[in-house]
């Protein structure tokens, strides 16, 4: 048992492994951003939407992790 991205990351590696099923749970991703800074919080949030709208974040999340990781479970 392990997370999505280290699974596709060791198949796509060559380890002889296979994903079975559905995922038991999902953990989500974060960004640390220092308290108080809201204008770069904005800057960060506005950025992750735009790529998130456009499809951007799919394709990253594609080509860097093998699957779709963008999408809100």
């Amino acid at each position: 048992i392990t997370e999505g991205t280290t699974a596709a990351a060791a198949i796509k590696s060559g380890y002889p492994l296979k994903v079975i099923g559905d995922p038991l749970f999902y953990a989500p991703g974060a960004v640390t951003i220092e308290r108080g800074d809201k204008e770069f919080i904005d800057k960060v949030a506005a950025a992750v939407k735009k790529m998130k709208d456009d499809g951007t974040l799919a394709k990253l999340s594609v080509k860097w992790f093998g699957g779709d990781f963008s999408v809100d479970k």
